[in-house]
């Protein structure tokens, strides 16, 4: 009975999440009440879920977190461009949070900032909230596979994504999670989301298309996506410096 207290916390902040943009009128302003509305309900959910609060969520202010966002940034950007120079254009519809200013109807210069920190705070609010309760209690595989998916189902629930783009969702956050556990901050992670949203963003201005097809239709586009980034991942730990949340993991060390 009370794993299931987790679970309703996390739906609880998923469907604060994706449901009140919509209900908000446009505005930089509104989203940022939007975003401060939202950390203290995570706030409150983590703590009444057995958490000590959104520390616990991997937003630890540990030595070089400044670092892993910039190189998952750039890691997130040019390697998902490279996917849309392969495979064709991707809608913003496919991975990420509901397209709140699309639906409002704002210019894509107000735009730049929430298509930045939105997936700080998704990373944040979502994938760190399922890190505090499954972290520790999961090994590397189950944790990113049931973390992705769990994402891919709220995502294609609240947004009505079809069964590939809900598998691409799935795809794209297998990196997201794999670098979330193995550093145990959502720095890095939250950099590669922001990179891609922002190749997908751009790519949509750029054609001004939003139907989220792969011109590849088949399922093998988003799995080799996934495998690439997985790829580069764990190519990024090992051959760069990444700092890690040394007051959650041992010695300051990788997670295996």
């Amino acid at each position: 009975m009370a794993g299931l207290f987790p679970l309703m916390g996390f739906l609880i902040i998923a469907l604060f999440y994706r449901l009140v943009p919509s209900l908000l009128p446009g505005g930089l302003a509104f989203w940022l009440l939007y975003a401060i509305g939202a950390i203290v309900l995570a706030r409150h959910v983590a703590r009444l879920t057995g958490l000590k609060g959104l520390a616990d969520c991997g937003a630890h202010a540990h030595y070089g977190w400044l670092r892993n966002v910039r190189v998952g940034f750039l890691m997130g950007f040019f390697m998902w461009a490279i996917m849309y120079v392969c495979f064709g254009r991707l809608s913003i519809d496919v991975y990420g949070a509901p397209e709140y200013g699309q639906q409002a109807g704002w210019t894509s210069a107000l735009q730049l900032p929430v298509w930045l920190l939105a997936p700080l705070l998704y990373e944040w609010l979502i994938r760190g909230y399922l890190y505090a309760q499954l972290g520790s209690r999961l090994s590397a595989a189950p944790f990113v596979l049931l973390t992705s998916s769990l994402c891919a189902l709220e995502q294609a629930w609240s947004t009505g994504l079809d069964g590939r783009e809900a598998l691409l969702a799935f795809a794209s956050g297998l990196p997201l999670g794999y670098l979330l556990y193995r550093t145990g901050s959502i720095w890095l992670s939250a950099g590669l989301h922001a990179g891609m949203r922002l190749v997908e963003e751009g790519m949509r201005l750029a054609t001004n298309s939003g139907d989220g097809l792969w011109q590849l239709g088949a399922p093998v586009a988003p799995l080799v996506a996934a495998a690439c980034l997985l790829a580069g991942a764990r190519m990024l730990l090992k051959r760069c410096r990444i700092n890690v949340a040394s007051p959650t993991l041992k010695n300051g060390k990788l997670r295996k």
